[in-house]
């Protein structure tokens, strides 16, 4: 899976879509259910408390306000998962995310 960095507006109203991430899995029923998630990346494991996605759809959207001085890349992790057919196992993959402000 690519890793994802996106310029985006200081000045972004909250809720607003920051980046969309998109995945397909070429499987027919539960097997080809693609479901995103974020997780804290281990240099800077505070950023994702600034973000939410939207599991089914892969938008990644500004939960909270940030510090308007502070100028620096934002960064979390991604995760996907498919093959929901085999809940004992699903397959999953991750991704760096990067957002600049």
């Amino acid at each position: 899976m690519q890793d994802y960095r996106e310029s985006v507006p200081r000045d972004i109203p909250l809720h607003q879509v920051v980046m969309r991430i998109s995945a397909t899995d070429l499987d027919d029923g539960n097997n080809g259910i693609v479901s995103y998630s974020l997780a804290r990346h281990p240099h800077s494991p505070n950023d994702i408390d600034f973000f939410e996605i939207v599991s089914e759809t892969g938008e990644v959207k500004l939960k909270q306000r940030f510090d308007s001085k502070e100028v620096r890349p934002w960064t979390f992790s991604l995760s996907l998962r498919t093959d929901w057919g085999l809940i004992t196992n699903p397959f999953r993959l991750s991704s760096e995310c990067q957002l600049d402000f």
